[in-house]
């Protein structure tokens, strides 16, 4: 196949190979503008190669004027692979200084990824750092996880390749950061531990107080379930040193983590004394987003004791926030927590609706935490209306994800009592082989294996 891609090639003039070689480093789309700026070729010899390649199905239009892509993939990595390395680098490095040039300075998040791949293509560490550090955060702000790890990644790879250090680069230490609580909240504990760890070596060594502080609560944020006491302790430090620095918003930040930690431990009147502290202080900001987020405290508070009337207040308002806001993480959970609203009423296709909001975003997020936790309330809605094989089915699938993240036992209490509710408090295997009992029924005993989930 690339032998008679070749043979087309070879067809085509000096001037259009050329151009289809940086056509081809450009990527599989390209625009007449790029190549314009990229080729020593004259606008009318640009635009005759292209009608020749277009006619030899080298390449096509994609419906918008100036716009191109090549006719299969394999065309541009025929062409591509014909490049010598330094060749490649050259063109790269090219490409990216035209991208550059065409924003005058202003890097939009689809250009930042670009210039990421093409300058660190072009063997330019130093671009190539600047440009994944921007990309990284461009695409977490949109929930696209693995390309903002894989940026992160990357951005730190050249870093080091630069031999800069964290306890010099502020931007380093930022970038661990900004990795590390982002594998935490996908699920990699140990990898968010190692930057996080190292990211605070780093901020105290170079007496960086704010990266301190931040990193002190993403740690604590991370060890709220293995280890609460360690958790606060983070949190507290976080606190002294926004108090020290006169911050605000990171005091609310603090007091509002110390608060969910206090209603993991059943401390609900501290729960709601910290929420509170860190409410009042939050509108002192009038920054809408410290403000929700010490709201969000309170309501894991409420939720837990049962408050339906003002879970139901902080539940709606703080919907509405996050939708507005774009803020994904938190929407998630106010849609969860606020589902037993309308559960405690039996009023179950609403409940339904709002745990499958929940899901989706959950999905696009990629949380496992919350998933867990999700899981565990459809586990629990399904009990409540009697759907027995659907509460089983949430319940198994919620204690399985639950070992990996460190929730199982927060799913195994729900799963357990929809267990005793089928008169199946022996553990081992369970068959399905009979329907659920209707309200009122005596039941046999019916068995389940959590590990099939």
């Amino acid at each position: 196949m690339k032998d008679v891609l070749l043979r087309r090639l070879r067809r085509l003039d000096e001037a259009c190979r050329r151009l289809l070689a940086t056509a081809a480093v450009a990527g599989r789309e390209f625009t007449l503008e790029l190549v314009e700026r990229v080729v020593s070729m004259g606008a009318d010899e640009v635009a005759e190669s292209l009608e020749a390649a277009i006619t030899a199905r080298i390449i096509e239009e994609t419906g918008s004027i100036g716009r191109y892509s090549f006719a299969h993939t394999l065309i541009r990595e025929t062409i591509y692979e014909q490049l010598s390395r330094t060749r490649r680098a050259q063109l790269h490095r090219m490409i990216g200084e035209a991208i550059e040039d065409a924003r005058r300075g202003e890097i939009a998040d689809e250009s930042a990824n670009q210039l990421a791949y093409h300058f660190t293509a072009a063997g330019d560490l130093d671009r190539g750092y600047r440009y994944h550090a921007i990309a990284a955060a461009a695409a977490q702000r949109v929930y696209a996880v693995e390309p903002a790890l894989a940026h992160y990644t990357a951005a730190l790879e050249a870093g080091a390749e630069l031999a800069r250090e964290a306890d010099r680069d502020p931007a380093l230490r930022r970038l661990m950061l900004q990795r590390g609580a982002l594998r935490w909240r996908t699920g990699d504990l140990r990898g968010a531990a190692g930057d996080l760890e190292a990211g605070l070596v780093a901020a105290q060594q170079s007496g960086d107080r704010v990266t301190e502080m931040e990193i002190l609560n993403e740690l604590g944020f991370m060890q709220l379930r293995s280890n609460p006491t360690a958790a606060a302790a983070h949190h507290e430090a976080a606190l002294e040193l926004a108090r020290a620095l006169g911050d605000t918003a990171a005091e609310t930040q603090a007091l509002d983590r110390l608060s969910v930690i206090a209603s993991h431990q059943l401390e609900f009147d501290r729960a709601l004394e910290l929420g509170q502290q860190a409410l009042e202080l939050a509108r002192a900001t009038g920054d809408e987003l410290v403000v929700g987020r010490a709201m969000d405290s309170i309501k894991l508070a409420v939720w837990l004791t049962g408050d339906l009337a003002r879970l139901e207040a902080l539940t709606g308002e703080l919907e509405a926030l996050w939708r507005e806001r774009g803020d994904l993480w938190y929407l998630q959970w106010s849609l969860l927590e606020g589902t037993f609203v309308p559960m405690a009423r039996a009023q179950w296709d609403q409940a339904a609706e709002r745990l499958g909001d929940a899901i989706a975003i959950n999905r696009r997020v990629r949380d496992p935490f919350a998933e867990v936790v999700i899981l565990d309330a459809v586990c629990w809605l399904n009990r409540s209306r009697g759907a027995y094989e659907d509460a089983l089915a949430a319940g198994r699938k919620a204690v399985v994800r639950g070992v990996d993240v460190g929730w199982d036992d927060w799913a195994a209490a729900t799963l357990g009592w929809t267990l005793l509710d089928l008169g199946a408090a022996e553990p081992g295997d369970v068959r399905h082989d009979r329907r659920p009992p209707r309200p009122g029924e005596v039941t046999q005993s019916v068995m389940v294996r959590v590990e099939d989930a």
